[in-house]
């Protein structure tokens, strides 16, 4: 764990993944809204793969030609805690599942093993002190909340 700006590793996230979208500016549309942010304590390499997950499973969520996915940092109102959002405006996740999206070997796709939102909430809460959760999902608007307290080092 170090001290370190959540933003650049979300940036540096966000422009590996423009990189490798399909049909160019026709297609799929990735933004970062960045607000300045305190740092965080973070194992960088931990955290660096959940958030490359949480972006990975909205860019599968979103139609190829029509998809945005949309992150978003905010500092905390009473300023110890930092919040990345990430929105999509895919298919979304049928309520009957929300509780479930959590769960080890819970998984919406056929060859899905179900590890991925699992261990980034391992991640993020045990490893991090953090909090993750799906805020809402319905088609056309899915947000994922994960919320970091700031270093006080």
């Amino acid at each position: 764990m170090k001290s370190a700006d959540l933003n650049s590793h979300v940036q540096e996230t966000v422009e590996y993944f423009k990189k490798r979208l399909p049909f160019g500016k026709e297609g799929i549309q990735i933004e970062f809204d960045k607000s300045d942010l305190p740092p965080v304590s973070l194992n960088v390499e931990l955290m660096g793969w959940a958030i490359e997950n949480l972006i990975k499973n909205s860019l599968e969520a979103v139609d190829s030609r029509e998809g945005v996915v949309k992150l978003k940092s905010i500092p905390g109102a009473a300023g110890n805690s930092v919040t990345l959002e990430v929105w999509d405006n895919g298919k979304g996740i049928p309520l009957g599942v929300h509780r479930r999206v959590f769960r080890p070997g819970f998984s919406s796709k056929s060859r899905g093993w179900g590890l991925g939102l699992t261990l980034c909430k391992r991640i993020v809460e045990e490893y991090h002190g953090g909090k993750l959760i799906l805020a809402h999902s319905s088609p056309g608007n899915t947000l994922f909340t994960l919320t970091l307290p700031v270093d006080k080092s």
